[in-house]
């Protein structure tokens, strides 16, 4: 049951990475552009290739997640891990 409950938790958490990426970058930029700040640093987030720069780096995590919880759903149920 432990492994059912890792697998299923560790995909779980691998689909959700994308859509939290991307709106945890939706959310700087409309921080940012709220506070009207013109530095350099707030110009480079609030350019519009940062939401698919963040959504490339969700759909990237979440193939590492989803191999990481499968390993270690095949090392639980060896009962090596």
């Amino acid at each position: 049951m432990l492994t059912t409950f890792s697998l299923f938790g560790g995909l779980a958490l691998a689909l959700a990475q994308p859509a939290f990426w991307r709106g945890l970058s939706r959310l700087v930029q409309t921080r940012v552009a709220q506070g009207g700040s013109q530095s350099d640093m707030a110009q480079w987030l609030l350019r519009p290739e940062l939401r698919d720069t963040a959504q490339t780096l969700g759909f990237v995590l979440m193939g590492l997640f989803a191999i990481a919880s499968v390993v270690i759903a095949w090392l639980q149920w060896t009962g090596r891990g």
